[in-house]
């Protein structure tokens, strides 16, 4: 499941702030659908601009976007997917929130009104509102060092290993 950060928190929220105050909803289209504002509240992109430049790409959905993903590819859809890995997310965040379908929070939506309809925004809406508690939770339970740690660690990415650190 992603990271906890407070960031992620907040584009999950602002999400679900664009899906209230939209009519533009749509799991078919690739700027419109689950994944489609959840890339909007990142990029800060427009639906249309998001499904430009996911279909310049190989066909699939989000989930096989992700799947695929290569972060030298240069495509405008892996810079999009690279933006979202770099809030917190993985690849089986987005895989997952192309169906709706992380089991913790699938758990944690049991008993409401979510009955995972495809193309409705409600339940897509309840799904988001559900991730924020579970990532909240979660946040809740780090003992103040481990939040610390976590919301700090840094990775870094070698295209190839520096000589002068076998010099």
């Amino acid at each position: 499941m992603s990271i906890a950060t407070q960031s992620l928190v907040k584009i999950l929220k602002k999400t679900v702030d664009l899906l209230n105050q939209t009519e533009d909803y749509q799991w078919g289209h690739m700027g419109s659908c689950n994944c489609g504002h959840l890339a909007q509240a990142i990029t800060g992109k427009t639906h249309a601009e998001i499904h430009n430049m996911a279909i310049m790409s190989d066909g699939g959905d989000w989930s096989e976007k992700a799947k695929n993903y290569c972060h030298q590819s240069g495509l405008p859809v892996d810079k999009i997917i690279e933006k979202m890995l770099s809030v917190g997310l993985s690849i089986d965040d987005i895989r997952h929130v192309e169906y709706l379908s992380h089991p913790k929070i699938l758990k944690r939506l049991s008993g409401s009104t979510f009955r995972h309809r495809r193309n409705s925004k409600v339940d897509v809406v309840l799904y988001f509102k559900a991730w924020v508690e579970e990532l909240e939770n979660k946040r809740s339970t780090l003992s103040e060092w481990d939040a610390k740690v976590y919301v700090e660690k840094e990775v870094v990415i070698y295209d190839s290993v520096p000589e002068t650190e076998f010099a």
